[in-house]
């Protein structure tokens, strides 16, 4: 896997007010780039592909509209799967009375409930006005308030309810099943409503949603690990026929399964 380089990223727009830098950002193709830190806090959300982080401690999946926070001077490394869509917010939290080092070590989670709030944040620079300058700084004070919170209460950013883990492990087991809703809350003992509100409160997002990502991370290290046919990885990862798989993945990695498997 390639380093990122410079010509592998293309800026879409940037913006700064009061020292707290956006800026959104495509990966053309798929970089890897080798650990490294940054001066300033970073807010990151993946608004297309998926991006795997590590640190020494950890690592996870970013997956589409999921936010994760990189400190100050916190080392990680990122893998940018496919072409990678993203907004990330850069800001000197020393700034907002926030001391240096005070949040390095708490790297890598994905908060999921501060999604809205960065969603808030892009929609307002996507579309600006002669307020937006007061307002995305508002919005960013806010988010950063909301994540700082979330790491104070551990039970907030890290799934604690033992049925929704078993949700989430159900999920990842029955990949290539069509699981139907009702069928799920019945497994864990919970109202379907129930669980589709507490599901998307605790992840950020649809089970829909969530499930699709997984086949879509599926299907990727089929292709690129194994000589399975197209149709054989649409079985395996859920897909209703090889066209529905195909069209799918492209949507998400804007390549056609065949042709990513090319390139792998």
């Amino acid at each position: 896997m390639r380093s990122v380089s410079l010509n592998s990223t293309r800026m879409i727009a940037q913006m700064e007010t009061n020292g707290i830098q956006f800026e959104e950002d495509v990966y053309v193709a798929d970089r890897w780039m080798p650990a490294h830190e940054h001066p300033k806090s970073h807010i990151v959300m993946c608004l297309g592909g998926v991006i795997e982080q590590h640190s020494g401690r950890e690592s996870f999946m970013v997956t589409e509209k999921t936010v994760a926070y990189v400190p100050a001077y916190e080392t990680h490394s990122n893998l940018f799967r496919g072409a990678v869509h993203t907004f990330q917010i850069t800001v000197d939290e020393t700034n907002f009375g926030i001391a240096s080092g005070e949040s390095k070590g708490r790297s890598l989670h994905q908060y999921h409930q501060s999604a809205s709030l960065m969603l808030s944040v892009f929609r307002e620079f996507k579309s600006p006005d002669k307020y937006s300058h007061l307002m995305l700084h508002a919005l960013a004070t806010e988010l950063l308030v909301s994540i700082h919170r979330q790491e104070e209460e551990p039970c907030m950013s890290n799934c604690q309810i033992p049925w929704l883990l078993q949700v989430r492990d159900l999920l990842h087991e029955e990949l290539s099943e069509t699981l139907q809703l009702d069928c799920i809350a019945a497994k864990v003992g919970v109202h379907p409503a129930h669980l589709t509100k507490a599901f998307r409160q605790q992840f950020g997002q649809s089970i829909g949603v969530y499930v699709r990502g997984l086949r879509i991370s599926r299907a990727r290290h089929l292709l690129e690990t194994t000589d399975q046919s197209i149709g054989s990885i649409a079985v395996a990862t859920g897909f209703g026929d090889q066209s529905h798989f195909t069209r799918t993945f492209k949507a998400h990695t804007g390549r056609t399964p065949r042709s990513y498997r090319a390139k792998h």
